[in-house]
């Protein structure tokens, strides 16, 4: 007889994105309460993340994807091997045969995180839409989304009922930097003292959009503002972006730093925060950069207008360059201070409260 509840989370392939850096911060909290492993469904690797959730108290499993029957054989065995009390599933790609799988391997609890507005039309929706229903109806899988954006979204377009279970946050990492912490930050980063920082944090994809913000900064460098783009992240669009900062002639201004473990080191150095994201499902970076106090420019989308009682003082934008270009003059001109809210919704996300609210969707006992 098992000691200790299995819980089983299963992603996509981990790389630095929202739910594995959710997770990490779990891993501590739920020490003890539970034996915790990921299954990484990544086609070729597992992921770079994998050693940040190893560290965080996670076993790390492989079972890479193949649009095969023998993918779902394969997690249906490993399903069975893990003997788990709870498969909670993270990624859309094969969700609803990953909670098949699950459902077949001695009835576990499952739970399904939705973590994306999926915007999904023609057939595609109507498959979605009937898998969703079968997930819940049948297989009993119980639904979560990230913010009330997702909820909504899941309703309207897949008649998907939700209950929000919002993001987290590492208080003691993202919380605003003193004078000191951001003096060296920025002379590590090279940024000159007259110099305003941006931080872009996200990968380079269609979603983030950071076209708008290369745009922006090149319209307020054209306005003569000494400013420069501190950019956290990689993919599929880096080239493209680099090649539109040599375009627009601010090369030296976008520095891209890749994939970071210390984005509250870089966040440090910077004035603004800037998320420019065509959609979210909430933006855990976005938190991340309120949490420690940054004016912060936020596109006025689905996911990201959720944080609008986050904090009174956000600067939102169209998710166009002449919108960024707009709300980064205004907060500039409004002044570029971190200072932390006293109070408000964002103190009370913790990785404690977050635990303690699964382990009630789990069905585990309160100790």
């Amino acid at each position: 007889m098992k000691d200790r509840a299995v819980i089983v989370h299963v992603l996509a392939q981990l790389e630095a994105s929202g739910a594995e850096r959710l997770l990490e911060m779990l891993g501590p909290e739920a020490e003890g309460d539970v034996n915790h492993h990921v299954v990484s469904t990544g086609e070729e690797l597992v992921g770079s993340f994998a050693p940040r959730l190893e560290a965080a108290g996670f076993t790390v499993h492989h079972v890479p994807f193949r649009r095969h029957p023998s993918f779902v054989l394969a997690v249906w065995r490993e399903f069975r091997s893990l003997c788990p009390d709870v498969v909670h599933i993270h990624c859309e790609r094969a969700s609803f045969w990953l909670a098949l799988a699950a459902y077949f391997s001695r009835h576990p609890h499952v739970v399904r995180s939705i973590h994306n507005v999926f915007m999904f039309s023609g057939n595609l929706r109507i498959r979605r839409y009937l898998q969703r229903a079968i997930m819940r109806v049948i297989l009993k899988c119980r639904m979560l989304a990230v913010s009330p954006s997702v909820a909504q979204n899941e309703q309207a377009r897949f008649g998907n009922t939700c209950d929000v279970l919002e993001t987290w946050i590492d208080h003691d990492r993202f919380s605003p930097a003193t004078p000191h912490q951001k003096t060296l930050a920025r002379a590590d980063l090279h940024v000159a003292d007259t110099q305003i920082a941006i931080a872009v944090v996200g990968s380079c994809s269609h979603q983030k959009n950071h076209s708008a913000a290369i745009e922006g900064l090149a319209a307020l460098c054209e306005a003569g503002i000494d400013g420069v783009m501190l950019h956290v992240g990689t993919g599929q669009e880096e080239d493209a972006e680099r090649q539109m900062a040599k375009d627009l002639g601010i090369e030296d201004r976008v520095r891209f730093l890749g994939v970071r473990p210390d984005v509250e080191h870089i966040l440090s150095a910077a004035d603004v925060f800037l998320m420019p994201s065509r959609y979210e499902g909430l933006g855990v970076a976005a938190v991340e950069a309120l949490s420690m106090g940054l004016p912060s420019v936020l596109a006025h989308v689905e996911g990201l207008r959720d944080l609008e009682s986050y904090d009174p003082r956000i600067v939102w934008c169209s998710p166009t360059g002449g919108g960024v270009h707009k709300a980064l003059t205004e907060v500039i001109e409004r002044g570029v201070d971190a200072s932390p809210m006293i109070a408000g919704p964002l103190a009370d996300l913790t990785a404690a409260a977050a635990w303690k609210s699964l382990k009630t969707i789990y069905g585990l006992n309160q100790s």
